[in-house]
């Protein structure tokens, strides 16, 4: 009799027929773009515009050419824009440039990048471009610049662009 119910018993036992786990789901963000300026354009002194019509460039080397009019370099604090543009380590970014503000007559026009140590951009819009990895990487910044008006002589003028980057 105690071998049937010990038989009985083997049958009856409860063995587990379902169990749960725990599941962790993990992600990770891709860091956001940053842009740091390090300086801003500067164009140094120039010549005082009689009317409209002179018209400089500084490069994103910060070299000063006169492409028109009758305005001269004349030194001074010279130095192309500069700006760290941080972010992620694998994805590749667009930079590109717009919204152009005259200030007190002189009007901005058209904004020259160069980006890691590569070479001049002629519109600064730049398609693909390397990840801006750990500490990121300098973009040189130089634009050229019209007076509209005349500027006397110890004014400055201001103007302005947005400069833009996105991940691809």
């Amino acid at each position: 009799l105690m071998a049937g119910v010990a038989a009985i018993g083997l049958f009856c036992s409860t063995v587990a027929l379902a169990t749960t786990a725990t599941v962790t789901a993990n992600i990770a963000f891709e860091n956001a773009i940053t842009i740091t300026p390090n300086n801003q354009i500067n164009f140094g002194i120039v010549t005082a515009a009689v009317g409209a019509g002179d018209s400089y460039k500084i490069s994103s080397a910060g070299a000063v050419t006169v492409l028109a009019g009758t305005g001269v370099s004349l030194g001074g604090t010279i130095q192309a824009g500069s700006y760290s543009i941080a972010g992620s380590a694998t994805q590749t970014i667009n930079i590109s440039v717009g919204n152009y503000v005259t200030n007190s007559s002189v009007a901005p026009t058209t904004a020259v990048c160069a980006y890691n140590g590569g070479a001049e951009d002629a519109d600064c819009v730049i398609a693909g471009a390397a990840a801006p990895t750990g500490a990121g990487k300098t973009l040189l910044v130089g634009v050229t610049v019209t007076t509209t008006g005349a500027k006397a002589a110890g004014t400055t003028a201001a103007p302005t662009f947005d400069l833009t980057v996105v991940y691809t």
